[in-house]
């Protein structure tokens, strides 16, 4: 049996230009750019959702018609968002009922106050007369200024 060593070596050579040549260089600038955009694009995702937000907040804010936000995004923004459109609806719907109410106590007070002036009319005392009729006016007044106040917030237009 013939006994052979074999030796097997690989080696290389250093880059004659040192480590910081034009290919790593530019390979460095690529990886880099690439790396940009791809955050730009991420960071976008983030921000673009919370932009409609903050839009339709500022909207809301000044009592104008909000489309409901797409459902796009981040989990918490999509939370965010849904949240907003409850407490929106919610706002809306308070804010209707309580004209609804106002509404409707303005005309039963502007009702009710038929009865003590004319009963007032009929008073023979002028100076008691004249009290009375007073204070009905003035009841009469805030009633008109709470109607007209209904009457405007449901006439309102957008802005």
């Amino acid at each position: 049996m013939e006994n052979r060593n074999c030796l097997n070596s690989a080696f290389s050579q250093p880059e004659p230009e040192g480590f910081w040549n034009a290919r790593s260089i530019a390979s460095l600038g690529l990886t880099a750019l690439l790396l940009t955009v791809l955050a730009a694009f991420a960071a976008r995702g983030v921000t673009q959702p919370l932009g409609r937000l903050a839009l339709a907040v500022e909207a809301f804010g000044r009592r104008q018609l909000v489309e409901p936000l797409p459902d796009t995004g981040p989990d918490d923004m999509r939370r965010t968002a849904q949240a907003f459109i409850r407490m929106q609806e919610r706002l809306s719907r308070f804010v209707e009922d309580r004209t609804r109410m106002l509404a409707a106590v303005g005309h039963h007070l502007r009702t009710l106050l038929t009865s003590p002036c004319l009963r007032a009319e009929f008073v023979s005392d002028d100076e008691l007369r004249d009290k009375r009729l007073s204070t009905i006016a003035e009841i009469e007044s805030m009633t008109e200024m709470t109607l007209a106040f209904v009457r405007e917030q449901g006439a309102a237009e957008p802005p």
